[in-house]
């Protein structure tokens, strides 16, 4: 099988390519937009830039070869839905989301939810350190999705919150342990109340385990619009002293990222939550996920357009990640 990457450049494209390759998948690096004659699957890296995806998928289309994005960017999600929906059921498949969030949490909210009669409320929670190697990704990351204006899904309907507010504790498994984290933007508000018809509620809330950065990061991002990742720049450009400060400052123990997904509904005349998570390092949260999906595109075993979660099983998904090292922990609602 032969895949091509876009966006290998980057440390994420570079160790999608690497991981590709050693599943035995002959892996090049194309431009957006490039012919795909030839290939088995076209996997983009990128962050942002939906329109060169979009270019990308076309071209993918164009040849009968599936493309699959793990783009997270949150400005990216409402063109990509867009453009996965207006796709053909004899189209190649373009299937979004294929990242940790979005993406590994919508198919753990569809594994949580199988243990409910139905669903009322899906939180996602996720943490990133500012510690480790992927510091600089991180915080893109957590300042991108702590500003600007966050859809949730709130008594069915959407509605837009600002990033950054209802603050909570949230615990993670160790080393983790309990963090804050406020509302941020995200693709999972957009999609998943179409898989639950009966939940009242989907919201995303992320931040940063080192408390002082977190702090100095909303602060930051409550005045400085972040709409893309060059404003990201300039605002890391005109506040870097002190974020560099406050990094030195508010060094963690461990450089750990999380996610937890919280599925809320009944069973029976019972109301129980269903609590998942997974935590690792940040690069191979990011990576593995994408990974997996460009396997089984490549394979064949992922049928249609959408989003992640609506076009695999978690049976067929998460043995790839497991066997990649990233392992799902039940948490027990005493500890959380």
């Amino acid at each position: 099988m032969k895949a091509a990457v876009i966006g290998s450049e980057s440390q994420k494209g570079r160790r999608v390519a690497r991981d590709l390759q050693e599943a035995g998948l002959e892996t090049i690096a194309i431009d957006p937009g490039q012919s795909a004659a030839g290939f088995d699957v076209i996997v983009s890296s990128l962050e942002g830039f939906p329109e060169k995806e979009i270019t990308s998928a076309e071209a993918a289309g164009s040849h009968g070869v599936p493309f699959v994005s793990g783009n997270s960017d949150p400005d990216s999600a409402e063109a990509l839905i867009a453009f996965a929906e207006s796709r053909q059921a004899k189209d190649a498949p373009v299937v979004i989301g294929c990242g940790w969030s979005p993406g590994l949490s919508g198919i753990l909210a569809r594994l949580a939810a199988r243990e409910l009669d139905s669903v009322r409320r899906v939180k996602v929670s996720w943490v990133v350190s500012t510690s480790g190697p992927d510091r600089n990704r991180a915080l893109a990351r957590a300042m991108l999705s702590l500003s600007g204006s966050a859809v949730t899904f709130e008594n069915g309907a959407w509605t837009r919150r600002q990033a950054g507010q209802e603050g909570e504790e949230i615990f993670f498994p160790e080393p983790i342990g309990w963090k804050a984290v406020q509302i941020a933007r995200a693709l999972d508000p957009l999609t998943l109340p179409g898989a639950f018809p009966a939940t009242e509620r989907v919201v995303v809330k992320g931040g940063i385990s080192e408390p002082f950065v977190g702090r100095l990061v909303r602060r930051i991002a409550s005045r400085v619009t972040l709409a893309s990742r060059g404003s990201i720049e300039r605002a890391s450009g005109a506040y870097g002293q002190l974020i560099r400060a406050a990094q030195g400052f508010g060094q963690s123990s461990h450089s750990w990222s999380g996610m937890r997904v919280d599925v809320t509904g009944t069973a029976g005349d019972a109301t129980k939550t269903i609590s998942l998570a997974v935590v690792d390092q940040l690069s191979n949260l990011d990576s593995i996920p994408l990974v997996v999906s460009a396997i089984l595109a490549a394979r064949g075993e992922i049928v249609g357009s959408g989003t992640l979660d609506s076009r695999v099983t978690p049976e067929s998904f998460l043995p790839g990640i497991t066997q990649r090292g990233l392992r799902v922990a039940r948490l027990d609602r005493r500890d959380s």
